[in-house]
């Protein structure tokens, strides 16, 4: 399996009221909207798909209060087949439909995956857009783990996402494709909130999108200035922490992605 053979496509949040979580996503934070049902919406956040449930997807095998979706370059079966050779316990059954395929695992300490192909005919694939027109732009998805030295093999090892900056005991970043796929040791989302996951947003206005979250009744955790650049933290709907990050240009997404692997 190639290095960048999967790409983190989609990550999706569930929560309790649809309607609020639209209203926040696209009416605080102005992000667009790509496709909305009753119970679903997505929305377009730059290199990926943020998605939104207010129920569990009918073919979730497990409750969870978030999951990734990673896209499949090259053959399905064969990507199934490899990962199984390195010890990754699909769900049964692995779905085809006439618009994808998609398999379900669970990685270290209960984090939820999905492995997705669409069918080439499929009119409803996803176009991503370009990182540099996205103001919010999601870029770091964060899992939080009990053990660094456990989950870093299994997600450079065995999924082959390239291993970009690891500190340890703290915290280890990947190249998952247009973003940033983060594993923090312990549950500190930062403003000393603990958390399963978090999103971190990048944007060149923190401050504004502070006192309009403020002003719009949302709950601020705290902002305050990292060596990075200045950050801020909030509780969104689902109770969801989430992260804004006025980033130093060295930091932002387009720097790091463009950093060279490591591989020790």
């Amino acid at each position: 399996m190639s290095q960048n053979k999967l790409r983190l496509s989609h990550i999706h949040l569930t929560v309790t009221k649809i309607d609020q979580a639209f209203e926040f996503y696209e009416g605080i934070l102005g992000i667009d909207v790509n496709n909305r049902s009753e119970k679903h919406i997505l929305f377009d956040v730059g290199g990926c798909m943020l998605g939104i449930w207010e129920e569990i997807p009918p073919d979730m095998p497990i409750n969870a209060p978030a999951f990734t979706v990673f896209e499949v370059a090259g053959s399905f079966e064969a990507t199934i087949e490899e990962l199984k050779s390195r010890d990754v316990i699909f769900f049964d059954p692995i779905k085809e439909t006439k618009k994808d395929k998609v398999a379900w695992f669970s990685g270290p300490f209960n984090h939820l995956h999905c492995l997705c192909q669409a069918a080439p005919d499929y009119k409803g694939s996803i176009i991503h857009t370009s990182l540099s027109d996205r103001d919010p732009l999601l870029a770091y998805f964060f899992l939080a783990v009990d053990d660094l030295k456990v989950a870093i093999p299994y997600y450079r090892d065995v999924l082959r996402l390239p291993l970009i900056e690891a500190r340890e005991g703290l915290y280890a970043i990947f190249n998952a494709g247009s973003i940033i796929l983060g594993l923090r040791e312990g549950k500190d989302a930062g403003a000393g909130v603990d958390a399963p996951n978090w999103t971190v947003f990048e944007t060149a206005h923190s401050e504004k999108l502070y006192q309009k979250i403020k002003a719009r009744g949302a709950s601020p955790l705290g902002i305050r200035s990292e060596p990075h650049g200045r950050v801020f933290w909030f509780r969104g709907p689902g109770e969801h922490i989430q992260c804004f990050h006025e980033s130093e240009p060295e930091y932002a997404l387009d720097s790091i992605l463009k950093r060279k692997p490591i591989f020790d």
